[in-house]
């Protein structure tokens, strides 16, 4: 009897329909479910696994902006949206379908430039080459007093 194993390192966690399995770099599933992250992105949607490699190879040109990725969403078996720093309640940045790898460059020099990412938002849109798209954060009466209002001028030298 022969038993031949293959070691698969899991590089981010893909969940459908409420179960959660490992990715490996192959952007193959392992036939296991996992109940905890782990540190690694979780991916949802269509034919994100098979995906996830690319996705990921192209968000780690840019290493700070790799290490607040919390997940990454396939829209539409086209394009991605990501998520920054938190599940519930991140920074949602919503990738071109062409050329994603380009604007998450473009994402990060203007991180780097003006603080885009520490200001009080909760979406940027880099769908389109010409344009950015920032939405702020929406805040509760209840739990603020005042809303603060960041200055969103934003001057992209590209």
């Amino acid at each position: 009897m022969l038993i031949n194993l293959t070691e698969r390192t899991p590089i981010a966690v893909w969940q459908n329909q409420g179960v959660y399995k490992p990715i490996d770099s192959d952007g193959q599933i392992i036939e296991t479910t996992v109940r905890k992250l782990n540190g690694l992105p979780l991916i949802l949607g269509v034919e994100a696994p098979e995906k996830t490699p690319e996705l990921l190879a192209f968000l780690a040109q840019e290493p700070e902006l790799l290490r607040r990725v919390k997940a990454g969403i396939r829209i539409g078996k086209r394009r991605w949206n990501v998520i920054l720093d938190d599940l519930d309640n991140g920074i949602t940045v919503r990738l071109p379908e062409s050329d994603p790898a380009s604007e998450w460059g473009r994402l990060a020099r203007l991180n780097k430039t003006q603080g885009l990412l520490d200001r009080e938002i909760s979406m940027v849109d880099l769908r389109q080459p010409d344009k950015l798209i920032v939405h702020l954060k929406e805040y509760k009466k209840s739990k603020k007093k005042t809303v603060p209002k960041p200055d969103l001028a934003l001057e992209e030298s590209l």
